[in-house]
């Protein structure tokens, strides 16, 4: 019988892909860059299955031009340091990496409501183009109000 809680091991990606490779030192740097945003309280960002995510947590009084515009800055310094073109563009060579970047003032829990949560996310995979949603709004706010019952 095989191991429970043992991930299953295997290549998922070819010899050409994830070329050029992110390294550490480029991921500490992008880290202290956006420690230093206004408002950010803290930064967090893991790099698993060929997926850079990066989450800033803001203040939680932080208003949505200020939880926007630290994912606008959040995007230019990995940019900066991983050009969007070359890390996170698949190439006709092979595959590259996706990237999550996740700005909020805060996670619902029990001290912090849904109302009043404001939260952006701006993805952006190999294949495709940048998308930004707003996860604390609905896309279709009529078709939200004819489902919820009040």
């Amino acid at each position: 019988m095989e191991e429970q809680n043992e991930p299953v091991v295997g290549v998922r990606f070819d010899s050409g892909d994830l070329n050029p490779k992110i390294e550490q030192s480029q991921l500490d740097q992008i880290q202290q860059e956006l420690s230093g945003i206004g408002g950010v309280e803290s930064v967090t960002d893991n790099l698993k299955s060929a997926t850079l995510r990066i989450h800033l947590n803001m203040a939680d009084d932080a208003d949505r031009g200020t939880v926007e515009a630290a994912m606008t800055q959040a995007r230019d310094i990995v940019n900066s340091i991983l050009p969007f073109d070359t890390y996170f563009t698949n190439t006709e060579n092979g595959k590259n990496y996706d990237i999550e970047i996740d700005s909020y003032n805060w996670i619902v829990d029990d001290s912090h409501p849904q109302d009043g949560q404001i939260y952006f996310k701006l993805t952006k995979t190999g294949a495709g183009n940048e998308v930004v949603d707003v996860i604390s709004e609905p896309k279709d706010s009529d078709l939200v109000s004819e489902i919820v019952r009040q």
